[in-house]
């Protein structure tokens, strides 16, 4: 394996990269796609946030999803309008999330479970009301 003969960040991302993409596990390729960005390789890094936005929707986790939809293309849009296999995905995702949306992306993204974004955004704007009574 090169990883295990190779040092430094990029060998060690890549070899993760390759293995949750593999698996399709979506907060894996989000963690890839964080590090290609500190790395400065922004291709790669909408690359695996692309892949975890599909990961993330065959999972169910929307919120994630479009967290990680909104972090590809911010990220694609940073590479002069390259355009790889793997971000032909973007085209049938919409990039505008709405205010609320991005504050939950932003929460998703940094780790936080559906129940706890669900508790804060309830603790922060109260129980939404449908003009329904509960009787």
């Amino acid at each position: 394996m090169v990883s295990a003969v190779v040092e430094g960040p990029f060998v060690a991302t890549a070899a993760a990269y390759a293995r949750t993409l593999a698996a399709g596990d979506g907060i894996g390729l989000d963690d890839a796609s964080a590090r290609f960005e500190t790395m400065g390789a922004l291709l790669l890094a909408a690359e695996a946030a692309t892949g975890a936005a599909l990961a993330h929707r065959a999972s169910g986790r929307s919120v994630r999803h479009r967290a990680a939809v909104a972090r590809a293309h911010r990220l694609a849009g940073r590479c002069n309008g390259a355009r790889t296999t793997a971000l032909r995905h973007l085209d049938a995702e919409p990039a505008a999330l709405t205010r609320r949306e991005r504050e939950v992306a932003d929460l998703a993204v940094r780790g936080a479970s559906d129940a706890e974004i669900a508790y804060r955004r309830i603790s922060r704007e109260g129980p939404r009301r449908s003009g329904r009574s509960s009787c």
